[in-house]
């Protein structure tokens, strides 16, 4: 899994839809399919828990009551036939359209809310959006609004915040640096550093003149998820000693058995 791709999820193009008599499986099925991608992506950045609330029609809004009780019951009667336990919050709903709400619970159990889906019989009035039907007169669609991520900007501070700043491998700016004990072992961390390069590792290779402690000292304060130590053991073998941020030890791998670190992310 790459950045791209999540990213792209933070926007998608709303889906529209039609008041047939599909529509109430159409909503509910686009409801699932919409909580089982965030579930998806939340835990890929490493949130296990999340709270879905349902947010009710502000005292300002557009549209009748009669709209308004239509959405809502669609939202709430689509958690409730998919088994997901939720929160009603009057009066939190945007002016045109109820939402579900997402909330994610971090490490000091506080809750953020990021994703949204709303289902809108307002806004296609408001901006006159019309297709041709099957009977070749114009109706109006219903929109269905989803937000995976919300404010990308807000996103990226709670997450930096949860993780302290050590964000998981396949997301880390650097995602592993790799050291060479003295110039003898320099060559040998080329190699190494170009073979990852090869397979699109985000890899960088530290060549300045300091000890080793030093090295792995401020590597490990930038929080860089794993560390590559090469010395003249290392390059004889065709070895790295491999550390990993957060957790105690070193391991000695082969350059394949590196490469595989990042076959899966």
């Amino acid at each position: 899994m790459g950045i791209e791709p999540i990213i792209f999820l933070c926007y998608p193009s709303p889906p529209y839809c039609t008041e047939d008599g599909e529509f109430r499986k159409t909503v509910k099925s686009e409801i699932h399919n919409f909580l089982n991608m965030v579930s998806e992506v939340y835990k890929a950045f490493g949130y296990d828990n999340f709270a879905v609330k349902i947010s009710l029609r502000p005292e300002k809004r557009f549209g009748s009551d009669a709209v308004w009780d239509k959405a809502e019951s669609l939202l709430i009667e689509a958690c409730e036939s998919l088994g997901y336990p939720y929160e009603l919050l009057p009066g939190e709903g945007a002016f045109y359209a109820p939402k579900i709400e997402i909330s994610l619970e971090d490490h000091l159990g506080r809750f953020w809310q990021c994703g949204t889906m709303q289902v809108d019989f307002n806004l296609p009035q408001i901006f006159d959006l019309n297709f041709i039907n099957s009977d070749g007169s114009f109706e109006q669609p219903v929109i269905l609004h989803q937000a995976v991520l919300g404010s990308i900007e807000r996103w990226i501070g709670i997450l930096l915040e949860n993780h302290g700043g050590a964000l998981p491998l396949w997301l880390a700016p650097v995602q592993i640096a790799v050291a060479s004990i003295s110039d003898k072992s320099l060559e040998w961390a080329e190699v190494v550093t170009a073979k990852l390069r090869s397979i699109n590792v985000r890899v960088e290779l530290v060549k300045r003149d300091a000890t080793i402690s030093k090295k792995i000292r401020e590597l490990s304060k930038r929080k860089i998820p794993l560390i590559a130590v090469v010395g003249d053991h290392e390059a004889a073998n065709g070895t790295v000693n491999l550390r990993r941020f957060g957790v105690s030890g070193q391991q000695e791998i082969t350059l394949a058995k590196l490469e595989e670190e990042f076959s899966h992310q």
